[in-house]
C-alpha cells in the first residue's frame, strides 16, 4: 500500500510527559521578575511549542536579557520538573500498543537533554529505550514549529518517506509543521488544546486522549479513512 503508515512520531511535552503545565508556571513566575504577565491565553496562542528567542519576541523583553531569562526559566522549569512531572495518561500503554508493529520516534522543540529527561521520568527508560537513536531536538534543527524542519529531520533519520509517517501532536504550531512536512496527523486533545483549533491547524482526526490512539486509528489513516473520534 503506496500510503501505508510504517513510522508513529511522538511529540514529547503535552503527549508523553505533562510537562505544558510545568513551561506555563516556569514562565510565569521569571517573566513576571522582568516586568511581563504572562497569563495562560496568550502563553497557548503565541509561546507554546515555540522556540525561546520567539517567546522572547512576543513578550516584547530586552534582548539583552535572553540568556538570563533562558537559564532562570529552564531552572525554575527544573526544579518543579523533578517534583511535578508526570506521565501524560495512558502514554506507557501507547508506546507497548505501538512498540514492535511501527517504528517509533519523538520530535520535539526542546533540547536533546530535556527530551531525554522527561521521557524517562513520565514513562520509564524501559520505554525511552523504544526511541532508540530516533530522537530529534529543536537542537537538531534551524527552525522550530511551525516549520516542518523537525519532522523532515525526523522522517530522514528514519529512512521513511513522510507520506508514510504520522505524527501525534497537542498543538496548533505541532500540528502545522506536521502536515507542512507531508505526514499524516493525530490531534491530541489537552488541557492546553481544543478538538476545534486542532482541527483547524489540519489534524486529520482528533483523539482526546491515548486510549483512542491504537493500531486501528493508524490504519484507517492509512486507509484515507477519517473518522472523528
Amino acid at each position: 500500500m503506496k500510503n501505508r503508515i510504517h513510522a508513529v512520531i511522538f511529540d514529547c511535552d503535552g503527549v508523553i510527559g505533562d510537562t505544558e503545565p510545568l513551561h506555563l508556571v516556569a514562565r510565569q513566575i521569571v517573566y513576571a521578575r522582568y516586568g511581563f504577565i504572562l497569563t495562560r491565553e496568550f502563553y497557548i496562542e503565541a509561546m507554546m511549542s515555540r522556540s525561546h528567542e520567539e517567546q522572547m519576541r512576543a513578550a516584547s523583553c530586552d534582548p539583552k536579557h535572553s540568556e538570563v531569562i533562558r537559564s532562570e526559566v529552564r531552572n525554575v522549569y527544573n526544579l518543579m520538573r523533578q517534583e511535578l512531572l508526570r506521565e501524560v495518561p495512558g502514554a506507557a500503554d501507547c508506546l507497548r500498543r505501538f512498540g514492535g508493529d511501527f517504528f517509533l520516534a519523538v520530535a520535539s522543540t526542546q533540547p536533546r537533554d530535556v527530551v531525554v529527561g522527561v521521557i524517562g521520568q513520565a514513562v520509564g527508560n524501559a520505554l525511552l529505550h523504544l526511541f532508540g537513536r530516533n530522537i530529534v531536538s529543536g537542537e537538531d534543527v534551524p527552525n522550530n514549529k511551525p516549520a516542518p524542519d523537525v519532522y523532515l529531520k525526523t522522517a530522514e533519520l528514519l529512512g521513511i518517506a513522510p507520506a508514510n509517517c504520522v505524527a501525534i501532536e497537542d498543538s496548533v504550531p505541532g500540528v502545522k509543521a506536521a502536515k507542512a512536512a507531508g505526514m499524516r496527523c493525530i490531534g491530541f486533545m489537552g488541557e492546553f488544546s481544543t478538538r476545534q483549533s486542532l482541527l483547524g491547524a489540519g489534524a486529520d482526526i482528533v483523539a482526546e486522549g491515548h486510549h483512542q490512539i491504537n493500531r486501528e486509528t493508524v490504519e484507517s489513516l492509512s486507509l484515507g479513512v477519517v473518522s472523528y473520534i
